[in-house]
Formats: structure tokens, C-alpha cells, sequence
């Protein structure tokens, strides 16, 4: 059985990222958690210990996506490895963010991907919306792979 934590203040959103896992990972048993903010996020990754995939918003109330990866980083290593960040925003955005560049200093052993949700919910972005499905299949599978 997979676990599946999306968080995002927009329940649309939520909604759309819980057909796409479904679909993306039709393969595998899954549960599908979600929380609306970052705060509830930290509070369900600490009461559940272990999420085989994390999908979350970059800029949400009370704490951003990046700021649940360094909340959690100590006492949780693996969330690094289970996370992807969705954003609304624009790449000029994306890259000019303070907390991903706070993650960079961490030195995790490899970058928290950033994907468009434009990209992934449009049919125009082939490319990137098949980049974004492996990468939920990659992430899911670290754990077995890790073991």
C-alpha cells in the first residue's frame, strides 16, 4: 500500500492532483491524504511517519511547501526524497524563491523538483506532464528502491 500526502489550500487543486495520482499510479494499492496548508501538512507527516509521495504547494497560509521540507528535515530525512513541489507561479518565480534556495543549502543529495501546474494539467505540455508522471513513479518507488 502507497501513501499519498497532496497539500494545497485550493481544493480544486486537490481534487485535480487526486484524479492524476489515481491515474499516473493506477498500478498500486494507494492512499491518498491531504491537508490545506503546510502546518496540517507537518502534522500529518509527524502522526503518520512515513508517505511514500509528497505533492505540495509551494505558496500556501501559515507555511510554504519549502518550509514543510526544513521543518521536517531532521526528524523526517525522507521527505526530501518523496517530495515534489507544484506551483501556480512562474518559472522567474520559482527561481527567485528564498526557501528553495535555503533547501539547495541543505545539499540534498539530489534537487526537490518544482513542476507548473499548468504543465500538468494542460494538453499542450506533453513533455512536461510526462516528465511530472515519471517523476511521481520515480519517488514512489525510492523507497524500494532505498531498502
Amino acid at each position: 500500500m502507497k501513501k499519498i500526502l497532496i497539500v494545497d489550500d485550493n481544493p480544486d487543486i486537490v481534487e485535480l492532483m487526486q484524479i492524476k495520482v489515481k491515474s499516473v499510479l493506477k498500478d498500486f494499492d494507494i492512499i491518498i491524504d491531504t491537508a490545506v496548508n503546510g502546518m496540517s501538512a507537518r502534522s500529518k507527516i509527524q502522526r503518520t511517519a512515513y508517505y511514500d509521495l509528497i505533492l505540495m504547494d509551494m505558496k500556501m497560509p501559515i507555511m510554504t511547501g519549502p518550509e514543510i521540507l526544513l521543518s521536517c528535515y531532521n526528524q523526517y530525512p525522507y521527505v526530501k526524497r518523496v517530495s515534489i513541489i507544484v506551483t501556480g507561479y512562474d518559472k522567474q518565480y520559482v527561481e527567485n524563491n528564498k526557501f528553495l534556495n535555503i533547501i539547495d543549502m541543505y545539499n540534498f543529495e539530489e534537487k526537490i523538483p518544482v513542476f507548473h501546474k499548468q504543465e500538468i494539467f494542460n494538453s499542450g505540455y506533453k513533455k512536461e506532464r510526462n516528465d511530472f508522471n515519471e517523476e511521481i513513479k520515480k519517488r514512489v518507488m525510492s523507497k524500494v528502491l532505498v531498502a
